[in-house]
């Protein structure tokens, strides 16, 4: 997303910037949560679990578009000393004020003006799901054809418990 950005300036200094940062990521984190459901497993009756949206994260890149990355709520830490910054969100050419502890606005304010940001879905360090961008579109399901129900496998660490 090259020339994607946000500047973030004082309100009455419109020359200075104080901090410039380049969306990278929207980041939905889940995380298991239990069910009433069971299922048999080699004997055993476990409980299901199912992955549970728990919030969404954004991945900014610092200064420049290769700086280091930051959770877009470290920016209300870096401009603490400020209540309230004029952010200019680049192409769209859009300016806002807001405060600089309102970090879900600014979250939603990224996803409103950066509609082809990358986003993901994640449990912990992994993709819950992992989109082939590069693989030909698949053949929509026949009408009248039934998907079949895919129960939970529980997990451990890292990899499907059998």
């Amino acid at each position: 997303m090259d020339g994607h950005y946000i500047t973030f300036k004082l309100e009455n200094d419109e020359e200075n910037e104080l901090l410039r940062v380049y969306p990278l990521e929207m980041r939905r984190t889940y995380a298991p949560e239990s069910t009433e459901r069971t299922t048999e497993i080699a004997g055993f009756e476990v409980g299901v679990m199912q992955m549970a949206y728990k919030l969404t994260d954004c991945i900014v890149r610092l200064r420049t578009k290769s700086g280091p990355k930051m959770l877009s709520d470290g920016i209300g830490t870096i401009l603490d000393e400020y209540d309230v910054v004029k952010a200019t969100f680049i192409p769209a050419d859009i300016t806002i004020s807001i405060g600089v502890d309102e970090e879900d606005l600014l979250k939603k304010q990224i996803f409103y003006f950066f509609p082809d940001i990358l986003t993901t879905n994640k449990y912990g360090r992994h993709n819950l799901i992992d989109l082939d961008r590069t693989m030909p579109n698949t053949v929509a399901a026949q009408a009248g054809r039934r998907i079949p129900h895919v129960t939970a496998i529980p997990m451990n660490d890292t990899h499907a418990v059998m």
